[in-house]
């Protein structure tokens, strides 16, 4: 399949919704820390999902996850 448009490319946002869907598997391989809640944004030209979690003090924490996919 030839992408057409990468702004955002097809396979960059259904990559950031799949990851949003594995909140629970991935919070359950993070040792001392609980991912309180996922935020995306597909509409840029690259997809985010943002992962805020708490760690065992009670902090809370930001990991952004920027989606590219590389010319064909």
């Amino acid at each position: 399949m030839k992408t057409k448009d990468y702004n955002p490319s097809p396979i960059e946002v259904k990559f950031v919704e799949a990851l949003k869907t594995l909140k629970s598997e991935i919070s359950g391989k993070l040792t001392d820390f609980e991912i309180v809640d996922v935020q995306t944004n597909i509409r840029l030209d690259n997809p985010i999902a943002e992962f805020r979690l708490k760690d065992k003090d009670d902090d809370f924490h930001s990991l952004v996850v920027r989606v590219i996919q590389k010319p064909d």
